[in-house]
């Protein structure tokens, strides 16, 4: 019961400061503000409108955690059924999302009555870039620091540091990125 109220409050507060209307820049300080007191969140995050962090199938233990300087752009969805851990200096491009369960696949998927999900555990090291539309898939447990995950790919396993992913599902394209690498 104590879960419901909370999920609850915490839906309601989200939907209230993820609406676009907390753009405007008093507002927008009132938008992190609820997002700073509902969830484990650093110093100076940008959070755009429509940002849903979620825990599914009623799932009452899972973890958020947010790193400082970062970005969660418009209509990101992060589910912490499992644990989410993010570094400081990351971005989380619009429509982006990330998935800590997953359900396993039996022939039936109720036993004694419980679902068979399973929750997962995902780090976003310090400095990754996870690109616009990006799906990171419950398989994925760390993506490494300073990882680009292109625009609309599909994340299926771990990303090593300094590394350029893309596609579906996402294969390395670059490898030991610095700072000068172009596209």
């Amino acid at each position: 019961m104590k879960y419901a109220i909370v999920e609850a409050i915490r839906k309601l507060a989200q939907i209230f400061a993820g609406n676009e209307i907390c753009d405007f820049p008093v507002l927008y300080q009132l938008r992190v503000l609820i997002y700073r007191l509902l969830f484990s969140i650093g110093k100076n995050p940008t959070i755009g409108n429509g940002v849903r962090l979620t825990r599914s199938h009623k799932m009452a233990d899972g973890k958020v955690k947010i790193g400082e300087n970062v970005l969660l752009a418009k209509h990101l969805m992060i589910d912490y059924s499992g644990e989410v851990i993010i570094g400081s200096n990351v971005w989380l491009s619009e429509y982006s999302q990330i998935h800590t369960h997953k359900h396993l696949l039996l022939k039936n998927r109720v036993t004694n009555g419980k679902e068979t999900i399973v929750p997962t555990k995902l780090e976003i090291q310090d400095g990754a870039w996870i690109g616009a539309n990006a799906v990171i898939l419950p398989s994925v447990s760390v993506i490494g620091e300073g990882a680009i995950i292109g625009a609309a790919a599909v994340v299926t396993k771990n990303v090593e540091p300094y590394t350029v992913v893309a596609g579906n599902p996402a294969k390395v394209i670059k490898e030991k990125i610095n700072e000068t690498w172009e596209q």
